[in-house]
């Protein structure tokens, strides 16, 4: 469990040297969403940031009002040019968009999800702005060599990820999208890292045991409740004690409790690159990694879309000519292989031939 008050009233963080951000009042935040700022922004936290206001400011608030137009669960229009993203509780953020950037009032309550979902549109249009841009893809560095892992989502590329991390001693760069720089270099937006059920036994033995200790007592409680004559009770033990593995591989765990000391990857260019997936003759590496992109900014596409309706001419989802641009500008130089991570032996395989390409390379360009 996080506690928010652990956490200081103002954290700003500088992305890619292009982008600054900027949260207030963390200290206020609820448990789930404190959790992931604890998990996947502390790390990124930077003190000597100058006097310039930044690109994207988050103020945390005691409670959002929910528009009345719209899904009860998602996207709405929100006053004044604004656009509402929310959970399944009611709990969201208010979206407010600039040029170059934007601002946020965040519902203290709301899931981490929101905040997420509240992020990345605000770091596309600021990084563009600022001559940058995303790329949908997994980072790891490892020995001084930056390794990028691209797919659809499913594919492996957490597995990938947390193979490098666990057993190879790797910096995390990020799970599922990465900062690219003018100069074609990568940096790290978020340090969390996507633990699904098939993934267990890459956790560290002391997060399994946590997980372990809670199913047991679930089980211990639920007989208690049995015995003496509260099926229901023991029911809902029963229940408790069966989720809590996969509950607890399911979330997103912080780079931290990963490899001990939340060490985070330095900003540079990539070594090497896996493409999960055949490779398709004729097809640009660069238009595959647009192409993840497009996939990546389904809900950017809503908040455009929302934005436009009201009249606000506030384009949010870069087009694909762009996004392969910044693809370009992030493979090159790098030595782009395909593979497979469908299970345990075929990651393996994947990792170490992104290992030996990586290697390879700095052979050729030292």
């Amino acid at each position: 469990m996080t506690h928010a008050a652990a956490l200081p009233a103002s954290m700003s963080f500088d992305i890619a040297g292009l982008v600054t951000e900027r949260l207030e009042h963390a200290n206020r935040l609820g448990e789930s969403a404190a959790g992931y700022v604890a998990h996947a922004l502390a790390p990124l936290v930077t003190t000597d940031l100058d006097a310039t206001e930044p690109a994207i400011v988050v103020t945390v608030v005691d409670e959002v009002p929910v528009p009345r137009d719209g899904a009860e669960y998602g996207v709405r229009l929100g006053p004044n040019g604004t656009v509402w993203i929310g959970d399944h509780r009611g709990r969201g953020g208010l979206l407010s968009v600039t040029k170059g950037g934007g601002t946020v009032l965040l519902d203290r309550n709301a899931d981490a999800s929101v905040l997420s979902r509240l992020r990345v549109p605000l770091l596309e249009i600021a990084l563009s702005a600022a001559g940058g841009g995303t790329l949908r893809a997994a980072g790891v560095q490892v020995d001084g060599l930056r390794l990028g892992i691209a797919g659809w989502a499913g594919m492996g590329k957490s597995r990938i990820v947390l193979e490098l991390l666990s057993r190879h001693g790797g910096r995390l760069l990020g799970d599922d999208l990465l900062a690219v720089t003018r100069e074609g270099e990568i940096a790290t937006l978020s340090c969390r890292v996507t633990v699904r059920p098939e993934h267990r036994n890459l956790l560290p033995r002391s997060l399994r045991r946590r997980a372990r200790m809670r199913q047991s007592g679930a089980r211990v409680l639920g007989r208690f409740s049995k015995g003496r004559g509260l099926p229901r009770t023991a029911a809902a033990f029963a229940n408790a004690g069966a989720r809590v593995m996969r509950d607890y591989s399911e979330q997103h765990v912080g780079v931290g409790q990963l490899i001990g000391n939340g060490r985070v990857g330095s900003m540079g260019r990539l070594d090497a690159v896996l493409i999960l997936g055949s490779e398709r003759p004729g097809v640009e590496p660069s238009r595959r990694l647009a192409a993840y992109g497009c996939s990546y900014s389904a809900h950017v596409a809503a908040l455009e879309a929302a934005l436009l309706a009201q009249g606000l001419d506030a384009p949010l989802l870069p087009d694909v000519s762009f996004r392969q641009q910044i693809a370009r500008r992030a493979l090159s130089g790098a030595h782009v292989i395909h593979g497979r991570a469908d299970g345990p032996s075929e990651a393996a395989a994947a990792v170490a031939a992104l290992l030996a390409a990586a290697r390879d390379r700095q052979v050729v360009d030292p």
